[in-house]
């Protein structure tokens, strides 16, 4: 199989891609920069310089927005926020939307692909007073509740296909998918590792859907080379866990205790009211129909997840994790995407890089 994965130079994206070629498929990137075995959105939206012999489609782009994307920029994801709401259409809204034009030409020149995987998330689902018991699963409706579900909702109907195309087509609304390198793991990890680890809320009973990195993949692989998979599947452990289990399993490994909880004031003011949403207030989500079309998870339960990624650390993790965090604090760069637009760098980039550099010439010649 020849898959075109979109956001392939991403956090699940890079993995999804090493996944798929250790299994004998080839990958096709597409990314908004030109590069080996990389096509371009416009030319994915064009049908120019796509290769020929391509017959599916997985499409997890989106930008990182449940963290400030520099120190001036805090990527507030609201109503009044033009630049975030831009951010978030253009990089899921559109990119779905170029999928389906590519999906559609195909269609007409006769040549129709096999199937089209588009990734969205879990906060499709409602989360407020009347619904904080219930257990949702790809049977539920949601997708209207508050902003973020409402834009969800908006993302995955981008997505639609014409009713006369045979393309088969899986959307997989995504948990926290738990790997040491990035999201909420790496957060709790950091965290614990500088001695301030704890719950994300007091108490620590929100819930937790999460999925270990492997079933993660295991499941797009699964959404790709089944003929009978289509529709939702919920990317997401079958155990219900909330953040206080998450918390004393990574205390364990590390070996710190957990004291420490941010205030919901400062959770608020650090992340906005949106992302502060998503982390203390998740619903509680069930993967029914995803085990209904024969996928088995690997981890079913945090116990085992967590000390299974916690054992792939390396040497000198946290010392590298806070030097990223920092380099994207005070330069706003992507790690992937930094060495391939160095000419798209921001004035006040470059303002920020010529402070820091006058700064550090200064400090060596105080020192010798």
């Amino acid at each position: 199989m020849h898959v075109l994965v979109g956001g392939a130079s991403g956090f699940i994206g890079r993995h999804l891609a090493k996944h798929l070629r250790d299994r004998g498929h080839k990958v096709t990137a597409i990314s908004r920069f030109p590069g080996e075995d990389t096509v371009t959105w416009q030319q994915l939206y064009w049908n120019e310089g796509v290769p020929e012999d391509v017959n599916a489609i997985v499409n997890l782009t989106g930008n990182r927005f449940m963290n400030w994307n520099a120190w001036w920029d805090r990527n507030d994801l609201t109503v009044n926020s033009t630049s975030a709401m831009q951010e978030w259409e253009i990089s899921r809204i559109k990119t779905a939307q170029m999928c389906v034009s590519y999906i559609n030409e195909r269609h007409k020149n006769g040549d129709p692909l096999d199937v089209y995987v588009q990734g969205s998330a879990y906060w499709y689902y409602h989360v407020n007073d009347e619904t904080q018991n219930n257990i949702w699963t790809e049977f539920d409706m949601g997708g209207e509740a508050d902003l973020i579900s409402r834009l969800t909702n908006k993302w995955e109907e981008s997505s639609k296909l014409p009713e006369d195309i045979s393309t088969r087509k899986v959307i997989i609304r995504t948990g926290n998918v738990l790997s040491p390198e990035s999201g909420v793991m790496k957060d709790y990890l950091v965290r614990s590792k500088c001695f301030i680890g704890g719950p994300i809320r007091k108490g620590g009973a929100n819930p937790l859907n999460w999925v270990h990195m492997e079933d993660h993949l295991g499941i797009i692989e699964h959404a790709l080379t089944n003929q009978n998979v289509d529709g939702i599947l919920n990317s997401i452990a079958p155990e219900l866990v909330d953040h206080a289990e998450f918390a004393r399993l990574i205390s364990a490994q590390t070996k710190r205790p957990n004291w420490y909880t941010p205030s919901r004031i400062k959770m608020d003011w650090t992340m906005g009211p949106e992302r502060s949403k998503i982390m203390t207030e998740s619903a509680w989500i069930q993967p029914e129909r995803t085990l209904q079309t024969g996928y088995h998870f690997k981890f079913t339960n945090l116990s085992f997840a967590v000390p299974d990624l916690y054992a792939q650390i390396s040497k000198g993790y946290l010392s590298n994790a806070l030097y990223k965090d920092i380099r994207r604090f005070c330069f706003g760069y992507e790690d992937k995407v930094d060495d391939l637009r160095p000419q798209q760098k921001q004035k006040l980039e470059r303002f920020t890089e010529f402070c820091f550099i006058l700064a550090a010439l200064g400090l060596l010649r105080t020192l010798f």
